[in-house]
């Protein structure tokens, strides 16, 4: 963070301040804070997921963003929770009770309710422990956020960013950055591709993936691997093991 800060310092005015872990602490067990007298924080900005972080930004007078890392849709599904509750369409622990499309717009398409973001194929226990003590904690941190900074653009969902107030997109985020190159996921990278890769024309491959969290079920990756077979390019697509097997399993039944 300091790195950045000295490089950039002249054409990006925000000055960074680094937060105690609760490891550093004086003789009489509170937490020393390390900060000059002339550093004045005016913005907190943390994950969405960071509740706490909001929290006590705004205890201390602090403005508060949140930044969403993914996309807009689904978070556009999460604020609706309460009026999703009343109308009788999930319960509580955000268990659908009625089998019926989710429509929030004409603009976006319906969710199934059983495809929604909360939702855990197979084990309601989990699927309810995921909605009570995640989803309903984004829904309060949407909240009391003065602005939700959204790795999207208008332009991308105009729908979808129309139905969260207080939305600022600034994405989509591009993955090189100024500093170097820095891991952004714990997944070891897998470059075994890259010489088949150069056989190919610049442009010439489409590149799919649908990200760690996706599972889809045997009819809908059947149908993705249709569509992809009938644009008639070569594709390059990136599955999870358990897909995998699905994929296999395809492959021997077909």
């Amino acid at each position: 963070m300091y790195v950045m800060l000295e490089k950039f310092k002249e054409k990006i005015p925000i000055s960074l301040v680094s937060v105690p872990e609760g490891l550093e602490s004086n003789h009489d067990g509170k937490i020393a804070f390390k900060q000059s007298s002339n550093e004045q924080v005016t913005l907190v900005i943390a994950d969405i997921s960071v509740g706490w972080a909001l929290e006590v930004a705004g205890k201390m007078g602090f403005q508060r963003a949140a930044f969403v890392p993914n996309g807009v849709g689904n978070l556009a599904m999460i604020p609706h929770n309460p009026m999703l509750i009343e109308a009788g369409i999930i319960d509580d622990y955000g268990i659908p009770m009625k089998d019926e499309f989710i429509c929030l717009s004409n603009e976006i398409p319906a969710w199934n309710t059983n495809e929604l973001v909360w939702s855990f194929t197979g084990d309601r226990e989990v699927q309810k422990l995921i909605f009570k003590h995640f989803i309903c904690n984004i829904v309060e941190n949407v909240q009391i956020s003065n602005w939700l900074l959204v790795n999207s653009s208008y332009e991308l969902e105009p729908s979808a960013c129309d139905l969260i107030p207080n939305i600022l997109p600034i994405g989509s985020l591009p993955m090189s950055d100024p500093l170097g190159s820095f891991a952004r996921n714990f997944w070891p990278e897998d470059s075994t591709c890259l010489s088949w890769l150069d056989e190919h024309p610049p442009g010439s491959v489409i590149y799919a993936t649908f990200g760690s969290s996706t599972i889809c079920n045997k009819q809908q990756f059947n149908e993705l691997a249709l569509g992809l077979e009938t644009l008639g390019q070569q594709f390059l697509w990136v599955v999870q093991f358990l897909q995998m097997e699905c994929l296999w399993n395809s492959l021997m039944d077909s």
